[in-house]
């Protein structure tokens, strides 16, 4: 459940940044914080899919990193690869102690 949980959310996250590109600061919650979307972009930007899987361990980055890859019009298969891959290391580093 917990690695469903997880994909199911990055695919979401995903998807909010696929259409909406730089607009996406304009939504309610990131428009008074726009230095969580800062920080998103600048570690993806340097890190790249790598910061997909350790981003996913990092509690601010987690929620953003994901929109940031659909604004980046990351491809969608090499996406759902990376994605499962995090949520997979994830659940059982998180869930199974």
């Amino acid at each position: 459940l917990g690695l469903l949980g997880g994909v199911l959310g990055d695919i979401v996250s995903y998807f909010l940044g696929r259409p909406f590109h730089q607009n996406i600061r304009r939504l309610p919650g990131l428009r008074h914080h726009p230095e969580w979307m800062a920080g998103a972009e600048a570690y993806f930007q340097r890190y790249g899919i790598a910061s997909l899987l350790v981003g996913r361990f990092i509690g601010p980055l987690r929620p953003m990193l994901q929109m940031v890859a659909g604004m980046f019009d990351m491809p969608f298969s090499r996406f759902a690869v990376v994605s499962l891959l995090a949520a997979a290391g994830w659940s059982v580093a998180y869930l199974l102690p």
